[in-house]
C-alpha cells in the first residue's frame, strides 16, 4: 500500500492550477484526506471532524484555490454545528 504522501503527490500531479495545488497542500496539512471519486473530482474528508465535500481538480475558474479553501471552511463549520445540535 502506498504511503499517504505518495498518494497525495500522485493526486497533485493531475491538478492543473498552481493555486489549487497550494490550497490542497494546505488542506492536507490541516487534517484533510482526499479520496478520488472519478477522473477529475475528489472527495475531501477531515480526519477529526468527519466533515466532507466534493471538489473538481480541473476547474477553469482562476479563483478555484480560494473557492476550495472556502468550501473546506464551510464544511467544517457545518460539521461543528451539527455536532453541537446532536449534543442537545
Amino acid at each position: 500500500m502506498a504511503s499517504r504522501s505518495a498518494h497525495r503527490e500522485g493526486l497533485l500531479r493531475g491538478v492543473t492550477q498552481k493555486d489549487m495545488k497550494q490550497s490542497l497542500r494546505k488542506l492536507f496539512k490541516r487534517g484533510w484526506e482526499a479520496e478520488v471519486t472519478g477522473n477529475t473530482h475528489v472527495r475531501l474528508v477531515h480526519r477529526e471532524s468527519g466533515a466532507s465535500f466534493i471538489a473538481s481538480l480541473t476547474s477553469s475558474n482562476r479563483d478555484a484555490g480560494h473557492i476550495l479553501m472556502r468550501d473546506a471552511d464551510r464544511a467544517l463549520k457545518k460539521a461543528h454545528k451539527q455536532g453541537k445540535e446532536t449534543l442537545r
